[in-house]
């Protein structure tokens, strides 16, 4: 079924919507892949950030409990206390680690 204009001034009408559509549909079209690539970029980049300050937050955690061990086991070294008062030893010292921790977490959310 092919579509017959029969009148010039029908066609130059047609002719010159199609000219005006055409360029804004592409231009449309491009806006949107380059809204999705600058998207993905950012996102991307957002979620190494919180990566690394995750990652920060780890490191710390783990190098602040390694010196709290290594305190303790040189507190408790040589002592010559049986296994019960090593015990009660390790567990004020839980106890402080802990407080320490709440306070730093505390300070941090105060600033």
């Amino acid at each position: 079924m092919a579509l017959r204009i029969r009148h010039i001034a029908t066609r130059f009408a047609l002719l010159l919507g199609v000219a005006a559509v055409v360029p804004l549909v592409a231009y449309g079209a491009v806006s949107i892949l380059s809204l999705r690539r600058g998207t993905r970029e950012s996102v991307v980049n957002g979620n190494q950030n919180v990566a690394v300050r995750a990652a920060e937050e780890i490191r710390r955690y783990v190098v602040t409990n390694a010196e709290l061990l290594k305190a303790l086991a040189a507190d408790l070294q040589d002592t010559g206390l049986d296994r019960s008062r090593c015990s009660t030893s390790t567990a004020r010292w839980s106890r402080r680690a802990a407080s320490a921790s709440r306070a730093s977490r505390f300070r941090k959310t105060r600033r």
